[in-house]
């Protein structure tokens, strides 16, 4: 009999089990899945919302990591940034948490009434913010959603009352369920009169982008000029969202892990007998741990793409809560897909190799004896 043969025979024989192990690294796939993908697409998100405001480099405080909430700079420098040769715009904008209605921490952008970020917003309805001493507000649209506030109604932030002039859809989850305001009135409200959060430069020739990043930090030291790529990547809350979701991760694969190495362990104790009747007939060890190991490798694949679909529909259901529609975004690659085919055959391998160790030093003629 052919060996894979055999190997289908022996997983057939304890359907329960293998079942259950199969659904055990399913499980931990599936979290890697739905995990990773939620980040990936978050930062996608991000990169997208930058790139739609036409931003080619960021400007931050050095040191600060990009941390939006900690990167303070003054007004002022807006001025002399656009000195430096090669700069098409500068665009300042302010990002703080403030409390909108019954919610207590919703971001709040501040961008500058009638510019250009405001202007590219994609307004379902309503539309922008034209001038800075209005108690205006628009409202992203997952926010507006969840709030039930419609153009017109009156909503309080910090225990000031604005008007709605407008909801919009944005490529990032963060802006969608956000409210988003002028700069000077975000900045009167929050008690930061001349300060921002980042300015956006856009050049005239993309190209030369290295050039003027290193001439911009030349002439402020004390700022960095990032990429789009740079400033996502070194995003603290998008490296503390990956760190947290591959750590969650690896606890549950740690755990199929485990369940596959018992389920071999089992499965070698029960065959102990018929493990020595094939090393009498001749089988070699080599072939015993071809055989063992293919049984856990099979069962860890089978176990990755039933994961990848239970990674996915995951977030489809996490989506199907009210509270965080809109808000879950996630980004599945063919990257995403091998890595997780790529782990579950790594825990095959690993929940297979002491089992199949065992089973391989199996005396034959002990194992005879066997009952």
């Amino acid at each position: 009999m052919v060996l894979i043969q055999i190997v289908w025979k022996n997983l057939l024989r304890r359907k329960i089990r293998s079942v259950l192990t199969v659904i055990g690294i399913a499980v931990g796939i599936g979290a890697v899945v739905s995990l990773v993908s939620i980040t990936d697409g978050f930062v996608h998100g991000w990169k997208n919302m930058i790139k739609g405001h036409g931003t080619d480099l960021t400007i931050v405080k050095a040191g600060t990591e990009a941390n939006l909430l900690l990167n303070i700079l003054d007004e002022s420098l807006g001025d002399g940034l656009r000195q430096v040769p090669g700069l098409e715009a500068v665009t300042e904008s302010l990002v703080d948490i403030a409390t909108i209605e019954d919610k207590p921490s919703i971001m709040l952008f501040g961008y500058a009434a009638g510019g250009d970020y405001m202007n590219r917003l994609k307004f379902q309805t309503g539309g922008p913010i034209t001038l800075d001493d209005k108690d205006e507000i628009i409202l992203g649209s997952v926010l507006a959603k969840s709030l039930k506030i419609k153009v017109g109604d009156e909503i309080e932030v910090e225990r000031e009352f604005m008007t709605v002039v407008g909801t919009c859809e944005s490529s990032n989850v963060l802006e969608n369920g956000a409210g988003i305001m002028s700069i000077k009135r975000l900045q009167k409200l929050m008690d930061r009169e001349g300060k921002v959060t980042t300015f956006g430069i856009r050049l005239v020739n993309p190209s030369q982008m290295p050039e003027i990043k290193k001439e911009i930090e030349t002439r402020f030291p004390s700022i960095s000029a990032l990429s789009t790529r740079e400033f996502v990547d070194e995003n603290e809350g998008v490296k503390m969202a990956q760190a947290l979701s591959w750590g969650i991760s690896l606890i549950v694969l740690l755990v199929g892990a485990i369940a596959t190495m018992n389920t071999m362990f089992m499965s070698v104790f029960e065959r102990t007998r018929e493990i020595g009747i094939l090393r009498a007939l001749g089988w070699r060890k080599g072939r015993i741990i071809n055989m063992i190991m293919q049984e856990s490798i099979i069962l860890s694949l089978c176990g990755g793409i039933l994961g990848i679909f239970f990674g996915m529909g995951a977030v489809r259901m996490l989506n199907l809560f009210r509270q965080l529609r809109g808000l879950v975004q996630a980004e599945y690659t063919t990257f995403l897909f091998a890595e997780a085919i790529i782990l579950a055959l790594i825990l095959g391998v690993l929940g297979g190799m002491l089992p199949a160790w065992r089973g391989s030093r199996m005396p034959p003629v002990e194992a005879l004896r066997y009952e």
